[in-house]
C-alpha cells in the first residue's frame, strides 16, 4: 500500500484533518497552539506515511542544531545543514525519477519533501546572510511543521510568519479564509476535474486522432490549464486555512495566464518559488558573473529540476529560459518601441498576452510527455500541422 489519502491537499481526510485542527487551536490557551499545531502535523504524517515524519524530522533536526550553533562554526553549519537538505532532497528526486511503478514511488517519497526542504534552505540561507537572529528552536519546528503548508505549500516565508502572533479570534480572517477554501475547491472540484479532467478531455478525445496537430495543442492547452486550476486551488485551501489559524502567508499565483510577457508569467506563476529561486540563485550567479543571461538560465535550471530530475523538466527550463531572454531582448529593440508608439496600449497587451499564452501552453508539451522523445514526437506533429495547413 502506498501513501493514504491525506497526501492530497483536496481530500476530504486532509480538510476534515485541518479543521478539527482549527477548532482545537482556538479552544486552547494561546500558551499551547504552538504545541497543537506541531504534534497535529506530526499526528497526521505518522498517519499516513510514518516514512515521511521521520524524514522531514530528521531534516528539521539538522536545521535546528545549524539556527544554534554561534561563533566561528555558525556559517559553515549553516551551509553544511543546507547541503544536507539538498542532498536529500536531490537523492529523493532520483529515487522519484527511477521508479516506475507509482506505489512505489509513494512509499519512497516523502509527504511535502520538495517544500518542506526550501522552507528548511529558505530558514538556513536567511540566518546565513544575517536577516534573521537566532530564533527559538520551538518557534522554527512550529514554522516548518505550520499545517496548512506542510503537503503542497506554498513556501510561506520564516520573518512574516514568527511576526505574526495571533491573539484573539478574528471573524473576519475566519471569514475571508473560508471564501479563499471555498475558491479552491471550485477550482480543484468544479473547473479542474469536472470540466477540463472530464468534459474537455472527452471533447478532445472525440474531436481529433491522437495522431494529429490538434490533439497535440489542446492535450497540451488541457494539462496546462488543468495544472494551474489544480495547483492554484491547492494554494486558496492553504493559504484559507492560514487565515482561520490567524496568519496570512504570501500569495502564490496572481494571474499568470493573463500576463503580457513571459517575463511577467514568471512573476506571478508559483511566487514562492519563483521569488526565493530569484533572490538566493539569480542574484547570486549575477553578482559573481555580472551576467544577467547566466543568472536567467541557472535560475530555471533550478526551477525546472525542483520539480523534477528527468530531460523533460530540463528541457522545459531551458525552453523557458531562451523565451526570458528573447522577451528581454526584444523589449529593448526599436521593433518594439516602435510597436508600442504606433498601436494603442491594449492592443499591444493583448498581442502580448496571446503569444505569452501560447508559449507557456506549448512549453507543457515537455512535462506532459513520459519522456524526451515523445516530446519531440508531440512537437513534430503540432510543427508539421501548423505548416502543412498552411
Amino acid at each position: 500500500m502506498g501513501c493514504k489519502t491525506i497526501n492530497s491537499p483536496a481530500s476530504f481526510e486532509f480538510f476534515s484533518w485541518l479543521t478539527a485542527t482549527a477548532c482545537l487551536y482556538w479552544l486552547l490557551p494561546p500558551a499551547m497552539r504552538r504545541y497543537l499545531l506541531i504534534v497535529s502535523t506530526a499526528g497526521i504524517l505518522a498517519y499516513a506515511d510514518p516514512k515521511s515524519l521521520l524524514a522531514l524530522s530528521v531534516m528539521t533536526t539538522v536545521v535546528c542544531i545549524a539556527m544554534q550553533i554561534k561563533g566561528a562554526w555558525r556559517n559553515s553549519s549553516l551551509l553544511a545543514a543546507c547541503a544536507v537538505v539538498l542532498v536529500t532532497l536531490v537523492a529523493f528526486k532520483l529515487l522519484e525519477t527511477t521508479q516506475t511503478t507509482p506505489s512505489m514511488t509513494d512509499r519512497l517519497i516523502p509527504l511535502g519533501l520538495s517544500f518542506y526542504s526550501l522552507r528548511c534552505v529558505h530558514l538556513l540561507i536567511e540566518r546565513y546572510l544575517g536577516q534573521i537572529e537566532r530564533p527559538a528552536t520551538l518557534q522554527v519546528i512550529e514554522y516548518l511543521f505550520f499545517p496548512p503548508t506542510i503537503m503542497a505549500g506554498p513556501i510561506h516565508r520564516y520573518p512574516a510568519y514568527a511576526a505574526e502572533q495571533p491573539g484573539a479570534f478574528s471573524f473576519a480572517m475566519f471569514s475571508a479564509g473560508l471564501e479563499r477554501i471555498l475558491y479552491g475547491y471550485v477550482k480543484i472540484v468544479v473547473i479542474g476535474n469536472y470540466l477540463l479532467n472530464l468534459q474537455f478531455s472527452r471533447w478532445i478525445l472525440l474531436r481529433f486522432d491522437p495522431d494529429t496537430a490538434g490533439y497535440q495543442y489542446f492535450d497540451a492547452l488541457n494539462y496546462g490549464l488543468n495544472l494551474y486550476f489544480q495547483f492554484s486551488g491547492y494554494s486558496d485551501i492553504a493559504i484559507g486555512f492560514a487565515l482561520i489559524f490567524g496568519h496570512k502567508i504570501m500569495e502564490n499565483f496572481s494571474w499568470p495566464l493573463l500576463q503580457p510577457n513571459i517575463v511577467m508569467f514568471w512573476r506571478n506563476w508559483h511566487i514562492s518559488l519563483t521569488s526565493l529561486c530569484r533572490e538566493y540563485v539569480f542574484a547570486g550567479v549575477y553578482a559573481a558573473t555580472r551576467q544577467a543571461w547566466a543568472g536567467v538560465f541557472l535560475t530555471m535550471l533550478a526551477v525546472s529540476l525542483w520539480h523534477g530530475l528527468t530531460l523533460n523538466y530540463l528541457a522545459w527550463g531551458l525552453y523557458h529560459a531562451a523565451g526570458i531572454l528573447v522577451c528581454q531582448q526584444w523589449s529593448k529593440s526599436a521593433a518594439a518601441k516602435y510597436l508600442q508608439r504606433t498601436l494603442p496600449s491594449p492592443v499591444n497587451r493583448l498581442i502580448g498576452w496571446f503569444l505569452t499564452f501560447q508559449f507557456v501552453m506549448l512549453g507543457f508539451v515537455w512535462t506532459k510527455e513520459v519522456d524526451i522523445a515523445a516530446s519531440f514526437d508531440a512537437y513534430m506533429k503540432i510543427i508539421s500541422g501548423v505548416f502543412g495547413s498552411v
